[in-house]
């Protein structure tokens, strides 16, 4: 049987989610098993680009800021599921074409359900 991984990789859909529903992603995901929450680089990238039109983005910077960030080459999407391939580490985003990559790979997904609330899917 395959261990839950003890580090999960958060997408820029999942930051701003987290400010849209206002969740302590720190004492959810550390609820949940995670010591090791990590933003790749692209991910801030992104955000950032998006701080003009999405009113949460600019927020979702400040939390992406506060995880480790770790660089990527590469598309963004593909980057992280490839990233969560290497270092067997689950992946928190709504994003579906992230989801059904990373399911096609066996890896660990979770999503925001019921306002906030962090599930595996």
């Amino acid at each position: 049987m395959k261990m839950m991984p003890h580090a999960i990789i958060l997408d820029s859909n999942a930051l701003i989610y987290s400010v849209k529903y206002k969740t302590d992603l720190d004492k959810q995901l550390s609820g949940i098993g995670f010591s090791r929450i990590i933003v790749p680089d692209c991910v801030a990238v992104e955000l950032t680009g998006l701080s003009g039109r999405v009113p949460e983005a600019r927020a979702a910077v400040s939390i992406a800021d506060r995880f480790e960030s770790i660089p990527v080459a590469g598309k963004c999407d593909s980057a992280i599921v490839d990233l969560a391939q290497k270092m067997d580490c689950a992946i928190l985003t709504n994003d579906l074409e992230i989801v059904n990559n990373a399911k096609s790979k066996n890896l660990k997904v979770y999503s925001f359900k019921r306002k906030g609330i962090i599930d595996a899917l």
